[in-house]
């Protein structure tokens, strides 16, 4: 945002936030509904992300939650399924504290493997499913799993790494095979956990040494869906969030998860990221909105420019990683009119802070309007520019 001579303002009045109230009003359900469920939960409370999510399948029954290519599973359809997955993983014994290794590459087998996962009250080990050797053999050692899901052309890395039980391994087809017939109503074990029990372990990338296994509890996931979800990506129930990040990585498994579940939105999966079909997969999806990490940003923007670099429905991205030299010319390239930008990490033990771009207006370092209008979680401040 800039003053009379041109150059970035510091300070934005209140003509500048006034600008942005009717956005925030007509999203103010969803920042309720976020609040009810994120910000209000206790440690000892009785909320999980298994419970949030029958909450939700009994609210959009018939709402598209998954979408994989020409694959869909209705909300509905998802809760029955992760609930047969759960219920023959109660039957392998997993229980109330107990770790489910899970080495899938993204699909919706790899979402539902982890509510079921949940819904037994047990901990969802994210492993990279490109870990091999000493690295694989260390992650797995450090989860020390009841149970190995995994895909089947990557059960002999688990078995060649000396640290899988191959007697209590699964391909993604036993799993499916085992649940045929399997009850798929909601397992009494989900009213057992507490949000401050753990929900997953996500493994660091592992740049400095070997990966480290970090905590996410449910409690933090449910502040994480208030904070996300309802101040930061708004959505809709109409809306559609692609997401081609591996569910290994907290902005999959977390930001975009708890912003689909909030709203009873619908969360498009990506196989993989590629910079020449992105907006392809994008289109195809439908997709009104997408994560983003990194250098995604400025990977596309590097693609030379072609009729589908606006043929997209794209209105909102939400991420971390957009760098503020790209920031101006990434959106009005693509035409993006909203930026959720955030600063986190999986590993972090204070909070994150979350920005969002100032309509129409330029950069400002420290933006008193995103943090009026996204309200980062108390104790945080803004720390990227933001740009319209």
């Amino acid at each position: 945002m800039s003053g009379r001579d041109g150059k970035a303002r510091r300070r934005i009045g209140l003509t500048d936030i006034a600008s942005g109230l009717p956005s925030v009003l007509a999203d103010m359900r969803v920042i309720v509904r976020g609040a009810l469920t994120g910000l209000v939960a206790q440690p000892g409370s009785h909320r999980s992300i298994g419970s949030v999510f029958q909450d939700r399948a009994a609210r959009y029954g018939d709402k598209v939650f998954l979408r994989f290519g020409d694959q869909q599973l209705t909300y509905r359809e998802a809760n029955a399924a992760a609930n047969r997955y759960a219920a023959v993983l109660a039957a392998r014994g997993v229980g109330h504290g107990d770790v489910v290794a899970i080495m899938l590459r993204n699909s919706p087998n790899a979402v539902l493997t982890m509510l079921a996962t949940v819904k037994c009250g047990a901990v969802a080990g994210m492993l990279n499913y490109h870990q091999r050797g000493e690295v694989l053999a260390h992650s797995l050692g450090l989860l020390d799993a009841k149970v190995l899901i995994a895909e089947t052309d990557l059960v002999s890395a688990a078995a060649e790494s000396g640290s899988a039980d191959t007697a209590n391994t699964l391909t993604i087809e036993d799993l499916e095979r085992f649940a045929v017939g399997a009850a798929a109503t909601n397992p009494d074990s989900v009213a057992a956990v507490q949000a401050r029990d753990t929900a997953f372990y996500i493994f660091t990338s592992g740049t400095t040494g070997f990966p480290k296994a970090s905590v996410m509890t449910h409690l933090r996931w449910l502040k994480a869906l208030a904070a996300f979800g309802g101040l930061g990506l708004r959505l809709r129930s109409s809306d559609t969030l692609y997401s081609c990040l591996p569910r290994y990585h907290n902005n999959a498994l977390t930001v975009a998860l708890s912003s689909a579940i909030n709203s009873g939105a619908t969360l498009a999966l990506g196989k993989s990221f590629s910079a020449s079909r992105f907006w392809d997969e994008v289109i195809d999806s439908r997709a009104t909105a997408f994560i983003y990490i990194g250098e995604i940003c400025r990977y596309l923007l590097n693609q030379p420019p072609k009729d589908t670099d606006r043929k997209h429905k794209v209105r909102l991205i939400a991420g971390n990683g957009l760098r503020p030299e790209i920031w101006k010319e990434f959106t009005k390239r693509f035409g993006i009119s909203r930026v959720c930008e955030f600063y986190a990490s999986s590993e972090a033990t204070r909070p994150s802070s979350i920005s969002s771009t100032c309509p129409g207006r330029r950069a400002s370092r420290r933006c008193r309007w995103c943090t009026w209008s996204t309200t980062p979680i108390p104790g945080s401040r803004c720390a990227m520019p933001t740009a319209g």
